[in-house]
């Protein structure tokens, strides 16, 4: 079965829809600010609200979050249509003041 392919048009019509919603609170301490489309890519922005950026704050969000991610995409249909369709979801967090902490990127060979 072949995959439907998304052009950089369709990424864009999905980044907007997704963003007619936000910014939206996902947990306590996290905020889901915007869905921005490339070539390939969806990626989605995050301010972590109370956190400052900081070096131990990337490698805790590598080491514990970026697992968590992994297996929650690699199980999400809607993720893993996009994934076989050759296009990578990214999650970028940042901190309180808008200072870039870490971005994870996902795609079909991260669920292998």
């Amino acid at each position: 079965v072949l995959a439907a392919r998304y052009s950089l048009s369709d990424l864009q019509d999905i980044a907007a829809e997704a963003n007619k919603t936000l910014p939206i609170q996902v947990d306590p301490e996290t905020r889901l600010d915007k869905v921005v489309a490339a070539e390939h890519l969806l990626e989605k922005r995050y301010t972590l609200i109370f956190a400052q950026a900081s070096s131990e704050l990337t490698d805790k969000l590598t080491t514990k979050l970026f697992p968590i991610l992994k297996t929650q995409s690699c199980q999400n249909k809607q993720s893993m249509n996009l994934y076989q369709s050759g296009v990578s979801e990214a999650f970028t967090y940042f901190d309180m003041n808008g200072k870039p902490i870490a971005t994870f990127t996902i795609n079909k060979s991260s669920c292998n």
